[in-house]
């Protein structure tokens, strides 16, 4: 059956969707990914939803599995979890613990990585997507966006000191064990954390974590999940 994830991208195949990486995620720890004739990953640009639009939706990711279209990553990874029950779960149980971090991560998580790197992100979208991106996070954040990024971009090592402090439920979990969903692999609970690491990667050279820190060791062992599938598209360096 063929599959198609229809994702946010930027210039040179910089996928910097958070929530598009959680569902490439997802579907790789179903299996899903292996074979390549199966799957196809459609880039799509912030002004591009005429690609989406059979979907009468506007937002990425999409997912189309055969016949069956999905969107949003949480619809997804519920999607996936009920159609292939027979591969690994991606919630190890009940759901509610990861819809809980799923509800942190957006609400918390994101709104404080974006600060240090807002103004990498407009470098790295499609120069036909600027207008669009400006205007969207002036209203979003109440503020002209060049005062805002300009700002946030002066107060960039307080502002990493900010998301560091903001990742301590993360920090200490993983003080005791390899992975955020428990000690024996990950589930889709690492997979909604890293993708915000994903967004950060693949526009910005910012450092956002210390080499000490084990959040570090653990984006690093996610990294090489699944034969390095994380690290298939355009990214800066660690």
């Amino acid at each position: 059956m063929m599959r198609t994830l229809y994702e946010l991208t930027g210039q040179n195949n910089r996928r910097f969707s958070p929530f598009c990486w959680r569902t490439r995620m997802a579907l790789a720890h179903k299996g899903l990914t292996q074979d390549d004739s199966t799957i196809e990953y459609v880039p799509c640009s912030f002004t591009e939803k005429d690609k989406i639009a059979f979907a009468n939706y506007d937002r990425y990711p999409l997912l189309q599995d055969g016949e069956t279209i999905v969107a949003d990553s949480w619809a997804i990874a519920e999607y996936l979890e009920d159609a292939y029950p027979e591969a690994p779960s991606l919630f190890g149980g009940a759901r509610g613990p990861t819809e809980f971090l799923n509800a942190w991560a957006d609400s918390a998580l994101h709104p404080t990585m974006i600060k240090p790197i807002l103004g990498d992100v407009f470098e790295h979208i499609l120069p036909k997507d600027r207008d669009f991106f400006r205007q969207s996070r002036t209203e979003r954040f109440g503020r002209p966006f060049e005062e805002l990024a300009a700002e946030w971009a002066d107060d960039k090592d307080a502002l990493v000191a900010e998301l560091r402090r903001a990742l301590n439920p993360v920090r200490t979990m993983l003080r005791s064990r390899d992975w955020i969903c428990g000690p024996d692999g990950p589930a889709y609970g690492d997979y909604i954390v890293f993708g915000a690491f994903q967004w950060a990667r693949s526009i910005s050279p910012t450092a956002l974590l210390d080499e000490s820190d084990p959040v570090y060791a653990w984006r690093g062992r996610m990294g090489d999940l699944f034969d390095g599938y994380a690290e298939t598209t355009t990214m800066y360096p660690l």
